[in-house]
């Protein structure tokens, strides 16, 4: 193979000093119907037999699993990614026998993760170890969190002219419980709507068995620096939405003292729902990168708390006579909230 040709591709104005663009050095990717890379090629073109040809820097063939089939590979340069789009870490256990999936790891081989899955109880039936619901041919696990199908469409719902919410096959048990609680008023729905229109892969999970000293909690990805990633929109790029079960009873139940005591379950979820949408609004954002404690912001700019006021306001105006009536909004009053001003 001939070396790399520098290129001039551009002149700068203020030197005479052209600029160097090296082809070759640029690789794109060609991937199957599961995002598995199969072949790389690079920028740089060769002429052969009278016509140009792409300059091929990788390709592989897969077992199921994501093992490499032996015979069916070819590695001229090293590339980082392969099954399923993930990253190799050939210093782990060899070449193409770990792939990273954040903290979860897993080995093709065997086809089998480093950790037990956090989403096992919504697999019961299946080893918490297992990887796609052995079925790594029609579907794939991007990120090691939620399995979703490889069409990689998103959840949706719609309302029957009975009012009842039908949801797409691949919303999960906590997607549908926390979404029908979110979706009981109507500033619920549009706070749902925001997580299904935001440029944010969102997943969503209730954590029945941890304790916790908080009702939920949105967690996006961080970069090298531990710092959160965050996207064109001023939104996060990813983001793991927890809901802890054991702390919603705690802070409903009698005599707890707190803005949720005496509320249904529903209406509890529905608002902490709501609640963590609106972490993923670009203001809320910023807000939170420089006062990462909610309770330490000014309550006029904090739009989480101040969206449960307008949630459970409709909640209650949906639902009369409910048992804290008179008193949910006295811990919103004492600390100054006020809701979210519609626009």
């Amino acid at each position: 193979m001939s070396l790399p040709i520098p290129v001039n591709i551009a002149q700068s104005k203020n030197t005479t000093k052209p600029s160097v663009y090296t082809m070759g050095k640029k690789h794109y990717e060609t991937t199957d119907w599961l995002g598995n890379v199969r072949v790389t090629y690079t920028d740089k073109k060769s002429w052969n037999n009278g016509k140009f040809a792409l300059n091929v820097s990788s390709s592989q063939d897969y077992y199921p699993f994501g093992s490499v089939m032996e015979g069916r590979n070819l590695e001229i340069t090293n590339y980082r990614f392969g099954f399923g789009g993930h990253e190799k870490d050939n210093e782990v256990k060899g070449c193409g026998n770990h792939l990273s999936f954040g903290d979860m790891g897993y080995d093709p081989r065997i086809s089998r993760r480093w950790r037990i899955d956090p989403f096992e109880i919504l697999y019961v039936p299946i080893s918490s170890y297992v990887f796609s619901l052995n079925n790594p041919v029609m579907l794939t696990d991007q990120d090691g969190n939620i399995i979703v199908g490889s069409d990689g469409k998103p959840v949706t719902y719609e309302r029957g002219e009975n009012g009842i919410i039908k949801w797409s096959e691949n919303a999960t048990a906590d997607i549908i419980e926390v979404g029908n609680a979110m979706l009981s008023t109507e500033f619920g729905e549009k706070a749902f709507n925001k997580w299904q229109n935001a440029s944010t892969k969102i997943t969503i999970t209730i954590d029945k068995n941890s304790s916790s000293d908080i009702l939920g909690e949105t967690k996006p990805t961080v970069d090298a620096n531990g710092k959160y990633k965050v996207n064109e929109d001023g939104q996060y790029e990813e983001a793991e939405i927890i809901i802890y079960k054991k702390k919603i009873d705690e802070d409903r139940a009698e005599g707890s003292g707190k803005r949720f005591e005496g509320a249904s379950y529903e209406e509890t979820l529905g608002a902490v729902g709501t609640h963590e949408v609106y972490h993923n609004e670009p203001e809320q954002v910023k807000l939170d990168r420089k006062q990462p404690n909610e309770m330490q912001q000014k309550p006029s700019k904090n739009l989480p708390i101040n969206s449960e006021i307008n949630f459970r306001e409709e909640y209650h105006k949906n639902n009369p006579g409910l048992p804290n009536e008179k008193t949910w909004k006295q811990y919103y009053e004492k600390y100054g909230y006020e809701g979210i001003e519609e626009k």
